[in-house]
C-alpha cells in the first residue's frame, strides 16, 4: 500500500521561519514528561480483554495522525507531511534481555489494529536481530514508541547524533505507579522544535488524557 505524502509549499507555510531557524540555524529538539491518569483506560481495556501496549500504541498514534505538526518530514528535496504515522516499537526477549523492533500499520479501528499487533507478535515476536520482521524494512512513516516497564520516571530525555533531520515524535512510557487508588503513567515525548512547539505537545497530552478517561467510547 502506498504511503501518502503531501508536499508543503515552504514559502507560504505559516511555520516557514520557525522551521528554517530551528532546523538550520539552531537545530533544537526537546523532551517533555507528564504523568497521566490511566485508571479508567486500564479498567476499560480489561473489560474488553485487550492488551495495554497495543492499546497505548494505537491511542498515541491516533492523536498524532490528527495533528499535522507531528507528521512533518523531508522526502527527497521536499518538506511535507505524511497522512498517517506507523508505530515502530520494541519487543523484549526475556532469555538474553535484547530487543527487536517491529511495526504495525495504523488502522482507525482499535480492534483491527490490536488484532494486527497480536498477529505480528505471534509471527515475529521471538525473532532476534534489530529488525524482527525478516526481509523487510520499516516504512518511511515509522516513528519510535516504547514503554520501559521496569522503571518509573519523572523526566526522560532522548538525544540523537544523526546528521539527518528527523522531525517525527519519539515516545517513551514508564512503569505504572499507584497513588491514592489511581493508576499513573509517566509519559515522555521528544520532538523537533522546527515542526512542533510546546503548545502542540500540550495538546497531545490533553487529548491523550481525555481519551484515556473515556477509553471505552473508542472501542
Amino acid at each position: 500500500m502506498a504511503i501518502e505524502f503531501s508536499k508543503l509549499d515552504i514559502n507560504t507555510w505559516n511555520r516557514r521561519d520557525t522551521f528554517l531557524y530551528f532546523s538550520r540555524i539552531a537545530p533544537t529538539t526537546y523532551s517533555i514528561t507528564s504523568t497521566l491518569d490511566i485508571t479508567n483506560m486500564m479498567r476499560d481495556i480489561k473489560k474488553r480483554n485487550l492488551k495495554f501496549f497495543p492499546s497505548f500504541l494505537w491511542l498515541a498514534t491516533s492523536i498524532f495522525n490528527r495533528m499535522e505538526e507531528f507528521r512533518v518530514a523531508i522526502k527527497g528535496e521536499n518538506v511535507g507531511h505524511y497522512k498517517t504515522l506507523t508505530p515502530f516499537y520494541p519487543t523484549f526477549h526475556e532469555d538474553d534481555h535484547t530487543i527487536s523492533m517491529l511495526w504495525t500499520e495504523y488502522s482507525p479501528s482499535l480492534l483491527e489494529f490490536h488484532a494486527s499487533y497480536v498477529e505480528n507478535q505471534k509471527k515475529y515476536g521471538e525473532n532476534k536481530g534489530f529488525l524482527g520482521i525478516p526481509d523487510a524494512t520499516p516504512p518511511e512513516n515509522a516513528y519510535t514508541i516504547s514503554v520501559i516497564p521496569w522503571l518509573s520516571f519523572s523526566s526522560f530525555s532522548l538525544t540523537t547524533t544523526s546528521p539527518h533531520p528527523y522531525f517525527f515524535p519519539s515516545i517513551e512510557g514508564g512503569k505504572f505507579m499507584e497513588k491514592e487508588g489511581r493508576l499513573l503513567f509517566p509519559l515522555s515525548i521528544t520532538v523537533h522544535h522546527a515542526t512542533t512547539d510546546d503548545y502542540h505537545v500540550s495538546e497531545f497530552f490533553k487529548e491523550f488524557q481525555t481519551k484515556a478517561d473515556n477509553f471505552l467510547e473508542l472501542i
